[in-house]
């Protein structure tokens, strides 16, 4: 077997080969997603328990933010998708932020009906008043930070593609 030597330089990047950058990256998600049930996992354990959750609760935000930021210096921005797993429109015109804002009020809508139904099956005294009450702040809630947090993105991600149109316009001069 032949060894294709100029084959090979290609691949090897920084002295890494990209198998091994890929398999490194893939081991790191994996420890990540296992990390992460674990710490669930006994935070639910010490609920459950009457134990403090705190510690747990502290590994789930350490976890949250320190993703956070890792995306966003790397400049991977989280686009909202649709139910079906389309990319939303990220257009700044008032036909894009529309069809945003109709997918923000479903998603909401589904996220109340949910939280109300868990309600009702956990709450054993049921009434009708709760379970709208339960609809109405859910729905609220969560239109509120999904158009906030999702909005927030994706002026980040526009920003940043302005950015990168910008630098190829000064490179083609």
């Amino acid at each position: 077997m032949k060894l294709n030597k100029e084959k090979l330089e290609t691949q090897v990047t920084d002295g890494v080969d990209e198998r091994v950058k890929q398999a490194n990256d893939s081991a790191l998600a994996a420890v990540g997603i296992v990390s992460i049930f674990c710490v669930l996992i006994s935070l639910l354990y010490r609920l459950y328990t009457d134990q403090n959750p705190l510690p747990d609760l502290i590994s789930v935000v350490v976890m949250m933010i320190t993703y956070t930021v890792v995306n966003s210096k790397n400049h991977i921005y989280d686009i909202p998708r649709s139910f079906t797993g389309k990319t939303l429109d990220t257009g700044t015109d008032k036909k894009s932020r529309k069809s945003r804002i109709k997918f923000y009020a479903l998603d909401s809508l589904v996220f109340a009906a949910m939280f109300t139904v868990i309600d009702l099956v956990v709450d054993t005294k049921f009434s009708v008043s709760s379970a709208v009450l339960d609809v109405v702040i859910g729905f609220a809630v969560s239109m509120v930070i999904d158009y906030l947090l999702h909005e927030h993105t994706i002026k980040k991600y526009n920003k940043y593609i302005d950015t990168l149109e910008n630098d190829d316009d000064e490179e083609n001069e």
